[in-house]
């Protein structure tokens, strides 16, 4: 898994955390000693929290992973940005997904309408993104 850059367990609570602090703990607290080989496709976001590199990942479903993990996480409220953007995630189940998340962190119904309409095209998104983002701004 990580060596390949998949998501892992510890992460899936610890976004904040990289995946070496990750390795680090699991050697620290289980004995287990995983050694980064620079082969890995992984191998040059290790040291990245993997909150964000799963944000960013090519695989559609990392980034669901991603976006769920974070709207259910203690740093929801700082990541609302992040979690806005994911409406203009390219892989359409993923904004669905986000907008339920957008929905709660706003503290929205979600049989209300966010104003960033998910079927719309991706420059159509960005735009209303923008302005959601702005509109949230102190």
């Amino acid at each position: 898994m990580v060596e390949k850059g998949m998501a892992n367990a510890c992460n899936a609570c610890h976004l904040d955390k990289p995946v070496r602090w990750t390795l680090n703990q699991l050697e620290r607290q289980w004995g287990r000693t995983i050694k980064p080989q620079p082969n890995w496709s992984s191998y040059h976001d290790l040291d990245e929290p993997a909150g964000d590199v799963w944000l960013k990942s090519e695989d559609s479903h990392m980034r669901l992973l991603a976006t769920q993990s974070i709207a259910n996480s203690t740093q929801s409220n700082e990541r609302t940005g992040d979690m806005i953007r994911a409406l203009n995630d390219p892989e359409s189940v993923n904004r669905v997904f986000a907008s339920f998340s957008v929905s709660r962190l706003l503290g929205q119904p979600l049989d209300k309408p966010l104003t960033v309409d998910i079927t719309a095209p991706p420059a159509t998104r960005a735009r209303q993104i923008d302005a959601l983002i702005k509109s949230l701004a102190p």
